[in-house]
């Protein structure tokens, strides 16, 4: 990721932002950033809240990162199960037979966004 971001500092020097939506990609484009003299010039925009992120956060180095809640995540992901081995949420009497699924598709367990400004909440 390091080498990658720091090609595209230097074949494109009127660069503004990385958006990096992989893991590694933030750190990486701090590090080529930090190398390259540009550190805190350039947005970096990444995802995670890993200690190597909130520390890059924290010095500036990238703009913000958006998190997953893996807490809500496992919490209704166990509530769903539950449900399904207990059968305790039915559509119709008989919702196998009929095809259906008593429990939701999808779950939205939202994202946060950490900042310099919100960063301390977030280490661990």
């Amino acid at each position: 990721a390091t080498q990658a971001a720091s090609a595209l500092i230097q074949k494109y020097p009127d660069l503004t932002a990385f958006v990096a939506l992989t893991g590694v990609a933030g750190p990486g484009a701090a590090t080529a950033l930090r190398d390259a003299g540009k550190a805190g010039k350039i947005k970096v925009l990444a995802v995670n809240r890993d200690p190597v992120v909130l520390k890059a956060i924290e010095d500036g180095e990238i703009t913000a990162a958006f998190a997953e809640n893996p807490s809500l995540e496992t919490y209704y992901a166990i509530k769903i199960l539950d449900s399904i081995r207990c059968g305790s949420v039915f559509i119709t009497p008989d919702d196998k037979g009929a095809g259906i699924v008593p429990v939701p598709s999808y779950v939205d367990t939202g994202v946060n966004v950490i900042t310099k400004d919100n960063v301390n909440a977030f280490k661990r």
